[in-house]
């Protein structure tokens, strides 16, 4: 699992690529915790080259939205394969990041 993080003044783009498991679900939540900081409004998460989303990367989605929700931010979700995306659904995840 890796997370190619970018980021500008006001944004992040996360791109996931792998597995996003309970184990590297740590590591990528301190990732972005590190870098979620100053004016950052937008957290775009590029699910291109996702294979495969935990519970525990889904904790790490719902913290970042909330996180966006509490700066008057926003979140994405991009490019997910139909399998990604019955997970987002089932959980519910586009109600919580709005």
């Amino acid at each position: 699992m890796s997370a190619k993080i970018a980021k500008t003044n006001t944004s992040i783009e996360v791109k996931l690529v792998g597995r996003l498991d309970m184990e590297a679900s740590i590591q990528v939540g301190e990732e972005i915790e590190e870098v979620l900081t100053g004016e950052i409004r937008s957290v775009t998460f590029d699910m291109s080259e996702l294979q495969y989303l935990s519970s525990s990367g889904i904790r790490v989605l719902v913290s970042a939205a909330k996180e966006m929700h509490n700066r008057g931010g926003k979140i994405e979700v991009i490019n997910y394969n139909p399998s990604i995306k019955k997970i987002l659904d089932v959980t519910d995840f586009f109600s919580i990041c709005g």
